[in-house]
């Protein structure tokens, strides 16, 4: 039906001012994801509080090329104004808008201008993306031992009433498990205590093991009794070992560092990739995927280098390193070592010259008392030597005493005791002092009472 001049003026004007609000509004707001399936049906939900009652929505779809008019919904009247979407748009009473039977040229970016009644205007924006119809699964990637969810992607406008789960491995196709609001059954004794259902339909997996890499395929029905299935290929992989880097040659110049290096690991698995990282500092680094192997050239000024062996799967990885001066050490760094054992080395010489200086200071105490002790001992030896001799035997030191007279120019000889050798050497001169009243004592009145 036509429309007069007023209606396509403000059409136009509504037009231009939501493409101007669109545009200033682009990088302040995240469209909404949306995800659909060819053939299936999609909801481009309004989110916006409508404690206001709408007055209006106009409908903008925006693809890679261009931008256009997708419809007007102003109650109860709604007008499609693009003509991909004839017969395949369905406005629901709070503003949210159904494409049904959907096609790949669907994907892009939607954009509803609500106008309420107190004359404010919002926006929303939807990316949505169509998927062709499960026609290859949804990849999916989990660790062993790990956790990993299929994740309901489907847009659950419409309430889900059921899900029925199954599982394909290489052999066959098994029921997986019933869900169905609040009652959950596993039906396969491998998942036993493993499975988790979460209230929007996806399903966690715990504990992962090899063997649960399979198909797995949900079948969802709603309430409105429409099914829609959902594909997920689940992968599980073993953790990464820990690679090992080896030199397998190495030439040394003195402008070049030239080395082949490997990295290796004990198991053979082929999903493993190996990458190699050159860290050039802390902040730049340089990727290489050329395997196991890697060759490198390095000149000398730049040998402050660190290469990295990345080991990893969709789901993991590991590490090892090393540093070019491990496999190509300079002049340079060899030096730096040598001065390392400089403070030790003079630490060492320090303590061998005190240790010579003290051994030396030892000896020449020990000498001076061995003099000291030969010229007591001469001494001794002449003071006995130059005694007048009274034909007794000086040698023994327990036969004499010496006592100077005051009154006699010589010196006076006490005989305490005498050996039978002594009085028979000369007993005229024994007798003669042990009778001498001069040297008269107890001892020889009592020894000699001839002499009283």
């Amino acid at each position: 039906m036509p429309q007069s001049f007023p209606d396509n003026m403000f059409w136009l004007i509504s037009y231009f001012f939501l493409t101007l609000s669109f545009t200033a509004a682009a990088n302040q707001n995240v469209p909404l994801q949306v995800i659909g399936f060819e053939k299936h049906s999609a909801f481009l939900k309004n989110r916006i509080d409508m404690t206001v009652p709408m007055d209006e929505i106009l409908w903008l779809f925006k693809t890679k090329e261009k931008q256009v008019r997708l419809a007007d919904f102003s109650k109860p009247y709604f007008e499609i104004r693009f003509p991909q979407f004839n017969n395949r748009l369905e406005p629901l009473d709070d503003g949210t808008i159904r494409i049904n039977d959907l096609r790949m040229e669907d994907s892009g970016i939607y954009t509803a201008a609500i106008t309420f009644i107190n004359h404010e205007t919002k926006r929303l924006t939807f990316n949505l993306t169509v998927y062709a119809n499960q026609d290859a699964p949804l990849q999916v990637n989990g660790l062993q031992k790990h956790s990993v969810y299929l994740k309901n992607r489907i847009d659950m406008t419409v309430p889900m009433d059921e899900i029925q789960w199954l599982f394909k491995t290489k052999e066959k196709e098994v029921r997986l498990a019933d869900f169905k609001k609040t009652y959950f059954e596993t039906r396969f004794p491998q998942f036993n205590k493993r499975l988790e259902p979460l209230d929007d339909g996806t399903i966690r997996i715990n504990d992962l093991r090899m063997e649960d890499s399979g198909i797995y395929t949900a079948a969802i029905t709603f309430i409105d009794h429409e099914t829609k299935r959902l594909t997920f290929n689940l992968t599980v992989y073993e953790p990464v070992p820990t690679p090992n880097i080896w030199i397998e040659k190495k030439k040394r110049t003195t402008q070049w560092c030239n080395f082949t290096i490997r990295c290796s690991v004990q198991n053979n698995d082929s999903a493993l990739t190996f990458t190699w990282i050159n860290k050039h500092n802390q902040t730049e680094y340089e990727t290489f995927i050329n395997g196991t192997i890697f060759v490198a050239s390095v000149e000398s000024p730049t040998l402050d280098k660190e290469f990295h062996c990345l080991l990893g799967n969709p789901v993991d990885q590991k590490n090892a390193s090393i540093h070019v001066l491990e496999i190509c050490p300079t002049p340079v760094n060899s030096q730096r070592m040598y001065l390392l054992f400089i403070p030790a080395f003079i630490i060492l010489i320090l303590l061998l010259v005190w240790l010579a200086v003290a051994r030396k200071k030892r000896k020449k105490s020990m000498f001076f008392d061995c003099n000291r002790k030969s010229a007591d001992k001469t001494a001794g030896e002449r003071r006995v030597n130059h005694e007048p001799s009274l034909g007794f035997d000086n040698s023994n030191p327990n036969i004499t005493e010496h006592m100077p007279d005051n009154n006699s120019e010589e010196t006076q000889y006490i005989l305490v005791g005498a050996s039978p050798r002594m009085s028979s050497v000369n007993p005229e001169v024994q007798s003669r002092s042990l009778c001498d009243p001069k040297l008269n004592t107890l001892y020889s009145d009592l020894r000699n009472p001839v002499c009283n």
